[in-house]
């Protein structure tokens, strides 16, 4: 009901624009220079009623996405996305952010896998948009040679923190692999020069976890601790994962994070 009365009053707020628009000039100038005011000036008018048209367009195309997801009808919603990005095509990266995240809380993994293959021939630009997430059904089942490898292509293809989080799984994926020393050139990497404090922190946690701890290890990794410490400060993760809880990889990564966060901040 909420998006319905929203879109109501915003067609109402351009109707009423739209009526002021064309009797102003009659208000103002009167009838004679009124007429050749819109005689020059007419695209503004049709401008109006345009954008009119697409707004009904658009919310009677939309009409029941907005209503499931309104009425937290999610598996309505979700067999609506599938229905629109598989059988119709019609491929945006809302839909298939929404659609990721639908499938993700439902476990159905096995629908990200075909979401995969599907973008990748049929729409090349939105795979590459989302391919930190479309690889998360690899890291659930530990496919090492798998992970290793979409990691490795999304790590030349993506940039900012998907960048950096497909960096932290390509060297997950290189340990499973038992290639433990690129694996560890990627999380030194990282935790010296990356930007995203959880993984810089799962970055750190990674090094002592899966590697050897003699004594010469044991005396880098409290150097590199008490550095990350100084960089990021509790309330500094805090913050950055209060404003990030609501995304896919963060959400898939939580457990393993609140265990980095107890091990870490002592």
């Amino acid at each position: 009901m909420k998006f319905k009365v929203l879109f109501l009053a915003f067609v109402g707020v351009v109707v009423l624009a739209s009526l002021l628009l064309v009797l102003l000039p009659f208000w103002m100038l009167g009838w004679e220079y009124a007429v050749s005011f819109w005689s020059s000036y007419w695209y503004l008018l049709a401008g109006f009623l345009l954008l009119l048209v697409l707004l009904v367009v658009f919310y009677t195309r939309n009409r029941l996405f907005f209503s499931y997801l309104e009425e937290e009808q999610w598996d309505a919603l979700y067999e609506l996305l599938s229905n629109r990005i598989f059988k119709l095509r019609r491929v945006s990266r809302g839909d298939v952010q929404l659609y990721l995240t639908l499938a993700a809380m439902r476990g159905d993994w096995e629908a990200i896998r075909r979401l995969d293959v599907f973008l990748e021939e049929v729409n090349p630009a939105v795979h590459r948009t989302f391919l930190l997430e479309l690889g998360l059904p690899l890291i659930l089942s530990n496919e090492g040679e798998a992970i290793r490898d979409h990691y490795a292509n999304a790590v030349g293809r993506l940039k900012g923190a998907d960048r950096e989080w497909s960096q932290w799984f390509h060297g997950y994926g290189l340990i499973l692999c038992n290639e433990y020393e690129e694996a560890e050139r990627v999380f030194l990497s990282l935790l010296d020069g990356g930007r995203n404090p959880a993984v810089r922190l799962l970055s750190f946690h990674a090094l002592s976890e899966f590697f050897p701890k003699d004594e010469e290890r044991r005396t880098l990794l409290e150097e590199k601790r008490e550095a990350f410490l100084r960089a990021v400060p509790r309330s500094a993760l805090r913050r950055y994962l209060d404003g990030h809880r609501e995304e896919l990889v963060v959400l898939i990564m939580n457990k393993l994070i609140a265990d980095a966060v107890e091990r870490v901040y002592v």
